[in-house]
C-alpha cells in the first residue's frame, strides 16, 4: 500500500508529469530540470525526490551534477503501467510539447549538462572506497586536532 501512496503521490502534481514527460526522451540534469519548469532549485530538488521515492526516476551524481533519468522498470510493474499512463495521456498536450523542445535547447546549451555528459564518457564507473584508504570505522571518533 505504501507504494502506491508514493506513486500516486508523485502523479498528483502537474510539475512532476511535466518532468516525468521531459525525461522520457532524454536524461536532464536537476539545473536543466529546474530552468524549464521556472522553479527554485530547492523546489525542484523536492519534486525530483518525490518521483525517485516512488520508483519513477533514477539519479546519478556527477561532480557538481545529478542527472535524472525514468527509471528502467518492467511493463507490468506498478512504475512502469504509472508511466505508461502517464505518457499516453499527456502525448498530445501543448505544454509537453513545450516542454520537450526547450527541454532539448537548454539541455544542448547548459554548461552544467555538457560537464555532466562528459565527465561520464571520461570516468568509469569506480567501486566505492579506496584501496589506498583504511577501512572507516563507524561510531569512532577522530582526535580533535
Amino acid at each position: 500500500m505504501r507504494k502506491f501512496v508514493a506513486t500516486t503521490k508523485a502523479l498528483a502534481c502537474d510539475k512532476r508529469l511535466r518532468i516525468l514527460m521531459a525525461l522520457r526522451e532524454r536524461e536532464l540534469c536537476e539545473g536543466v530540470i529546474a530552468e524549464l519548469l521556472g522553479l527554485a532549485p530547492a523546489t525542484t530538488s523536492r519534486h525530483l525526490w518525490l518521483l525517485e521515492q516512488a520508483g519513477l526516476v533514477d539519479s546519478e551524481k556527477s561532480g557538481r551534477c545529478v542527472c535524472y533519468r525514468r527509471a528502467v522498470v518492467g511493463p507490468s510493474t506498478q512504475a512502469g503501467k504509472a508511466l505508461r499512463w502517464v505518457e499516453e495521456s499527456l502525448a498530445g498536450h501543448p505544454q509537453i510539447a513545450q516542454d520537450t523542445a526547450k527541454a532539448q535547447a537548454l539541455s544542448t546549451r547548459s554548461s552544467v549538462q555538457a560537464e555532466c555528459r562528459e565527465r561520464k564518457q571520461r570516468i568509469p564507473m569506480r567501486a566505492f572506497g579506496s584501496a589506498n584508504r583504511a577501512p572507516r570505522k563507524f561510531g569512532v571518533t577522530s582526535p580533535v586536532r
